[in-house]
């Protein structure tokens, strides 16, 4: 039987964990914002010794990283897009229009015995498509929402 400190312990543990999980779109920034906070301090300490202010320096380091991370963001999504673009899209709506006749064509199979199975998993694949564009949409959203306001945690950070 478990005493009262021990299952107040895992309650509290339980409870820390859940609103970590809940919360990670919020405590993963402010956490990556800390650590480059800690990594950039020195710079921002040595334009103050060459006399600007904690603020203005802070201003300069941030700016800087925010420039980086959206310069990292935009060829990476530059990088996508010409990923994405060159994929053969053609191919693939004509194999999606009419596939047990235009993979009848390419294998020597007759795949007409196999067709009510073929068409059952095209659907099943069309539906895992549609279930699945939320899920990337939330994760750009989150991509966003991180890179947005990382530069801004880490200059409040290096302010105090």
């Amino acid at each position: 039987m478990l005493s009262a400190g021990k299952f107040r312990a895992i309650i509290v543990t339980a409870i820390i964990v859940t609103t970590i999980v809940l919360a990670k779109s919020v405590i993963m920034p402010i956490i990556f914002s800390a650590l480059c906070a800690m990594l950039i301090h020195p710079s921002v300490k040595r334009l103050e010794k060459r006399g600007l202010s904690l603020t203005f320096s802070s201003l300069i380091v941030g700016g800087i990283i925010t420039i980086l991370f959206f310069g990292i963001f935009s060829i990476l999504s530059y990088e996508g897009y010409k990923i994405i673009s060159s994929l053969p899209s053609k191919n693939i709506e004509d194999i999606t229009e009419d596939p047990i006749n235009k993979i009848d064509k390419v294998v020597s199979i007759d795949l007409k015995d196999y067709s009510g199975h073929i068409q059952t998993i095209i659907n099943k694949s069309k539906e895992q498509l549609v279930k699945a564009i939320p899920s990337t949409l939330l994760g750009i959203n989150n991509s966003i929402t991180f890179i947005i306001t990382c530069p801004i945690y880490i200059f409040f950070m290096l302010i105090c």
